[in-house]
Order: structure tokens, then C-alpha cells, then sequence
């Protein structure tokens, strides 16, 4: 077994410790590796990437639309590829000087359910997912989640900058989503996530050499600690956002990974 793959399922079994849950729903490695070529993008050269992981921030708008069912849009920037030990991977054109350089920025929509407990707890389940990955060669777009209850499926719209942008990924077909907030007692400023699954991909096969077709899971951990989950709630969340990639959904366990993602982020951020 890849001792990196093995690091990870000691350190989930120590997470679901630590929350006294079943280690055996934590024991799982996200994602595989996946190729990309970077001359799929406008002005960028020929590069080869192998990764395990895309990296970077979001910021969503989760509103509730009834007592127990809500609608959330959002964006994340990709700041880095990451290698199977978590490190960012050097010598890329990603977010590189402008004309050999390229951004990526995905699109998402989600919709579900949510119950809200008394202890500032919060667990949602999704019901649909709207998905999609852009590539902005120039750099230069400007987008940001729609600050009103979205409609169902609708995904934020750029502002300006995104004539140029190349779609690279879209996704509607949700396997699995689920999402939650730990309870209000603690310190951080992480505490909750959601995780989704999607499958049926339409992708860019000259940017996505490896696998094809694959499935993509997104984890999202962000600032829910001082966010009030009751019945009636709406604003904004941001945090960090990894994006996996798999040739097979088995492969990936969603129970819990919200807060293995919690735990991530916070290796991350005492590595920088």
C-alpha cells in the first residue's frame, strides 16, 4: 500500500476517534491520481501534470427555503495542483505571469435538506448538484455567488472577463452529497464542510488526459462556527475547497469526510 494512502487512513482513524465515531467509515484515500495538460489553455505551453488534488478557496451563498430544505451557489479559485503527500506541485503554469499563465475557477449549485440541532449542530443532505470547472486564460474574470435565494440548479454568472474561458468540466448527476456543522462549543475557524460526488462527466479530453472518464469529488470546509443554522437562515460562507478525482466512485467514502477535511485544512495551514 502507497504510504502516503496509508498516512491518510491512520490519520482518519484518529479523526473518528477524536469524534467518537466508527474509524471504519474514515478508512478511505481521496481520490486517485489524475494527468492534465496545461496546452489545452490558451498561451500556456505543453506541460504534463500529474496530481492528486486541485486546491484553493470558495465562497458560497446558503439560504434556507423552508424549515428543513435549502439552495446554496458558490465559487472556488484553484490555487494550486497537489502532489499524493498534500504539497503543491511547482513548475506550472497555474496562476503563473499573464500570457503563459492560466487561472481555474469552478461553478457549483447544490439544493437538499437540512435539520438544525440545539446544541448550533447542523446536518444537510443534498438533493441535486449542478457542477462546472473553467479554465480563464486571461486571469481576468470576475465572478462571485449570487447574493439572493438562487433558484435551484442556477449557478452564479461572471460579471466580466470570461469571453475567453474554456469549460473544462460540467456535472449534474449527484451520486452523493452531504454536509455538517459541528456544534457551536470549540475554537476555529472550520467548523463544518459539505462533500459531494458527482458522476457522468462531460470534460475537456485535451486538458484531462488521465482517467476518462473519471468522477469528481469536491470537499468544502468552511467558516460555519459563528453561522446560525436555525430554520431561517441565509448568508455567506467561505473556506477552502479540494477538488479529487477518481475512476471509480467505490473508491471514495463520503461519511464523514467534512471533518476529515477540517483536519486537512488545518495540516495545511501550519505547513505554510
Amino acid at each position: 500500500m502507497n504510504k502516503s494512502v496509508l498516512r491518510k487512513m491512520c490519520a482518519a482513524g484518529a479523526m473518528a476517534a477524536a469524534f467518537g465515531l466508527s474509524s471504519s467509515a474514515y478508512a478511505i484515500s481521496l481520490g486517485s491520481a489524475f494527468t492534465v495538460q496545461e496546452s489545452a489553455i490558451t498561451g500556456a505551453p505543453a506541460n504534463a501534470v500529474t496530481a492528486y488534488e486541485m486546491n484553493g478557496q470558495y465562497s458560497e451563498y446558503l439560504a434556507a427555503t423552508s424549515t428543513t430544505t435549502f439552495l446554496t451557489n458558490g465559487v472556488f479559485n484553484v490555487g494550486s495542483y497537489f502532489d499524493i503527500n498534500e504539497t503543491p506541485i511547482a513548475g506550472t503554469s497555474l496562476n503563473a505571469a499573464p500570457t503563459a499563465g492560466y487561472a481555474l475557477y469552478g461553478l457549483f449549485a447544490f439544493a437538499g435538506t437540512f435539520a438544525a440541532n440545539p446544541d448550533g449542530s447542523a446536518v444537510f443532505t443534498a438533493t441535486s448538484a449542478s457542477l462546472q470547472l473553467w479554465a480563464d486564460p486571461l486571469q481576468n474574470t470576475v465572478v462571485t455567488p449570487n447574493s439572493t435565494i438562487p433558484t435551484a440548479g442556477t449557478l452564479a454568472t461572471p460579471t466580466s472577463g470570461a469571453g475567453d474561458d474554456i469549460l473544462l468540466a460540467t456535472a449534474i448527476d449527484l451520486i452523493k452529497g452531504e454536509g455538517q456543522k459541528l456544534p457551536n462549543a470549540g475554537s476555529g475557524s472550520f467548523g463544518g464542510g459539505f462533500d459531494i460526488l458527482v458522476g457522468d462527466i462531460s470534460n475537456n479530453t485535451a486538458y484531462f488526459i488521465a482517467p476518462n472518464p473519471f468522477y469528481l469529488y469536491v470537499d468544502l470546509n468552511g467558516n460555519f462556527r459563528n453561522f446560525n443554522f436555525s430554520p431561517s437562515f441565509a448568508g455567506t460562507i467561505g473556506g477552502n475547497a479540494s477538488i479529487y478525482f477518481t475512476p471509480e466512485p467505490g473508491s471514495i467514502a463520503l461519511t464523514g469526510l467534512a471533518l476529515l477535511g477540517i483536519a486537512a485544512v488545518g495540516r495545511r495551514k501550519l505547513r505554510k
